[in-house]
């Protein structure tokens, strides 16, 4: 019975985003964002599971702020989770060349120095920052990217998000053993590879390093693969622009010490990388994301959650 209502209640959610989204795609961008800042605000003044998450992560972040930063990095954070909502329209329906318009680049020249004047493997991180949906679309307007997919829980939202990225031309391998086979292959015949280091692998599965100085469950398989094939490692991320004037992907290129350091010293590499491009947009980052539940000792981050959350806004 459960799992029939849990079952249920993600086919009306999967509904109502799928609605939301071909509703916006008919709206301009700057629209659609006013329409997701909107949305955001309700979920800032209405008591809900995404504000006690976002809240908690950000007071253990951000231990520096007195408690009406926290309010007011809170308030901005839930309005950009909102336009991700509403821009999904954009990214799943609109045309590759519309949104390009809408698109464009800082540290260009380090990407196409993994293309010309030969190409070279590159592994290319998109932490879960500002609009990770247009990288893809980005880095395969000039050259192919064979990328990690995991299906999504809601099978109506899976199949229009797979068809979007498939659009756009890059390949899209299964989080399986095949699918890390596949970007083993892809690097070794001089192509880049995508992958979100900031996703938790799950209890168990990964190398714990700090992340704004919590111990932090961090994906192994970047370090496997930098460690074997030795490619070039760009962060590249999507940053959301005031009043719909698109978005900027920023390329950034990781310390040449990733290429001689151990898979625990990766991780740690990899995870100060993108804490400091969070720290320049930190609005824009996924706090809604459980992204420290699983603990060194086995305890779970979240568990006083509740609790700790009086202490906020209700």
């Amino acid at each position: 019975m459960a799992k029939n209502k849990e079952k249920k209640s993600f086919q009306i959610a999967g509904l109502m985003v799928s609605v939301i989204a071909r509703f916006c795609s008919f709206l301009p961008l700057r629209a659609a964002h006013a329409i997701g800042s909107g949305l955001g605000l309700l979920f800032y003044y209405l008591p809900n599971k995404t504000k006690r998450i976002t809240l908690f992560n950000i007071q253990h972040c951000f231990t520096d702020h007195c408690s009406s930063e926290h309010q007011q990095l809170l308030k901005k954070t839930l309005k950009e989770t909102g336009k991700t909502l509403t821009e999904m329209g954009a990214m799943w329906y609109w045309s590759n060349k519309k949104l390009l318009k809408h698109t464009h680049f800082e540290g260009e020249e380090l990407l196409n120095n993994t293309i010309e004047p030969s190409k070279k493997a590159a592994i290319i991180l998109c932490p879960h920052l500002g609009c990770w949906e247009i990288v893809n679309l980005a880095i395969c307007s000039k050259t192919h990217l064979t990328s990690l997919y995991r299906p999504q829980r809601i099978k109506m939202l899976d199949r229009i998000m797979l068809a979007a990225r498939q659009r756009s031309g890059g390949t899209l391998v299964p989080t399986s053993n095949s699918g890390v086979r596949s970007l083993y292959k892809a690097l070794q015949s001089q192509q880049l590879v995508g992958l979100l280091p900031d996703q938790d692998p799950g209890e168990g599965k990964g190398i714990y390093a700090p992340f704004f100085g919590i111990p932090t469950n961090t994906m192994s398989l970047a370090g496997r693969l930098i460690t074997q094939t030795k490619p070039q490692v760009l962060l590249v991320y999507g940053v959301r622009l005031t009043k719909g004037r698109g978005y900027k992907v920023i390329i950034k290129q990781a310390p040449e010490q990733i290429l001689i350091a151990d898979q625990d010293r990766i991780a740690m590499i990899i995870n100060n990388l993108i804490e400091t491009s969070v720290r320049e947009i930190p609005e824009q980052y996924q706090w809604t994301y459980k992204r420290f539940k699983y603990q060194p000792d086995g305890s779970n981050f979240y568990a006083d959650m509740d609790t700790s959350n009086q202490r906020g806004r209700s």
